[in-house]
């Protein structure tokens, strides 16, 4: 009786170490997998990380090259827009260049034409033969050619001179519009008409208004000095037409 108390408790023993050993078994091989799983997530989560930095740089890599790609051709357009720019400046500095040269050479026929009317003896629209009546004078002919050769004739009528003609040379200058004094020549030739002037202390001069197809003799009279005035002149009451 004691023998099978004894194996009993002895077979109790061994279930309870048989059951223990077991346990602890199980429980490594729980702690192993959730090890394991730990390692693996962890794995996971930094091959996850790795991915995302990886594709981060790419995407930085990429806008960088694109960045570049883009800024090449910028730089190359930049030439062909500096270029164009330059060629349409030097177009326009051409064009100017053109403008200029139009406008100087506008500018020196203008000056060569004014020259050339100032320097030419008498106006266009007094060459001609100019006839008429006078006070003193009928059968009055007045004539100037281009160079500034003129002739004048009138019958006065009177015992002293019945008849004058003469000849002479002289230049006619622009004082205002369509007033002008005779310079050089004979005083009376270019008086056409006129007889009996004369007088002491004034200065005297020929000339004459040019106007509606008319020719109206005038004299100038200014104080003797050095220096004559044009604006005291006496315009005669007669005129001659071509």
């Amino acid at each position: 009786m004691k023998r099978k108390v004894i194996c009993v408790c002895s077979l109790v023993l061994l279930s309870v170490a048989v059951s223990t050993a077991l346990g602890g078994c199980g429980s490594k091989s729980e702690k192993d997998t959730v090890a394991s799983s730990t390692t693996s997530t962890s794995k996971v989560v930094k091959s996850s990380a790795k991915t995302q930095t990886s594709e981060k740089q790419s995407a930085k890599k990429a806008k960088t090259e694109a960045s570049k790609d883009f800024q090449g051709q910028e730089e190359a357009k930049a030439p062909e827009a500096s270029s164009s720019k330059n060629q349409a400046t030097a177009g326009n500095d051409a064009q100017g260049g053109t403008s200029s040269s139009a406008a100087s050479e506008s500018n020196k026929s203008s000056q060569a034409t004014t020259d050339t009317q100032s320097d030419a003896p008498v106006p266009a629209a007094l060459v001609g033969t100019w006839t008429g009546t006078s006070p003193q004078a009928t059968d009055i002919s007045f004539t100037v050619d281009a160079d500034g050769n003129i002739t004048s004739k009138a019958n006065f009528n009177v015992d002293y001179e019945p008849y004058r003609q003469s000849s002479t040379t002289a230049k006619a200058v622009q004082i205002s519009g369509n007033l002008y004094v005779w310079e050089g020549g004979d005083f009376s030739t270019l008086l056409p008409g006129i007889t009996g002037l004369g007088g002491a202390g004034f200065q005297a001069k020929p000339g004459f208004i040019l106007e509606n197809g008319t020719y109206t003799p005038v004299q100038f009279i200014s104080d003797l000095g050095p220096t004559f005035d044009y604006s005291n002149y006496k315009a005669f009451p007669f005129s001659l037409t071509k």
